[in-house]
């Protein structure tokens, strides 16, 4: 995963919109 320590790292999570669920997959935010 990417360094969450870094300023300079980007979040893919937020950057592509998308969220992990508790079983594990995850979802596109539209």
């Amino acid at each position: 995963m990417a360094d969450q320590s870094s300023p300079a790292a980007i979040d893919p999570y937020k950057f592509l919109n998308i969220v992990q669920n508790p079983d594990g997959s995850l979802t596109r935010l539209n």
